[in-house]
């Protein structure tokens, strides 16, 4: 695995709420999170990157 998206991913664990759910729009391409669960949204996006 690309050692920037684990370093990626790391950084995720330690973002607020808001942080990730706009890190997820970024990543689902404008896409609202339906969602507001913090380990939820976290395991979303690093599954997409």
């Amino acid at each position: 695995m690309n050692q920037s998206i684990v370093e990626q991913i790391m950084t995720l664990k330690n973002q607020s709420v808001e942080e990730l759910k706009a890190k997820y729009e970024e990543v689902f391409k404008g896409e609202k999170p339906t969602s507001n669960n913090r380990p939820y949204l976290w395991l979303k996006i690093a599954c997409r990157l």
